[in-house]
């Protein structure tokens, strides 16, 4: 019963990317982290997006915000 109900509370891996970016918008950093993290640890994503994450990463645990406007533009593009 405790695994059926923890299985309904986890989020899928590819929402964390969307997730990872409304809470680091939001100013929910650790949130971010983790769920740039296990986004970064899954193997679903190509190794060319995993990198940015990583940067993104890298950022968020210096307190630095990486989602500058041209960042988030092309976010929207793609």
């Amino acid at each position: 019963m405790a695994l059926a109900a923890e299985q309904e509370n986890q989020v899928p891996t590819h929402y964390l990317d969307s997730r990872g970016l409304a809470r680091a918008l939001i100013g929910n950093t650790q949130g971010a982290i983790e769920d740039f993290q296990a986004y970064v640890d899954s193997s679903e994503f190509t190794e060319e997006s995993r990198n940015q994450r990583k940067q993104w990463l890298k950022l968020l645990k210096k307190d630095k915000n990486p989602f500058t406007d041209e960042v988030l533009e092309n976010l929207k593009n793609h």
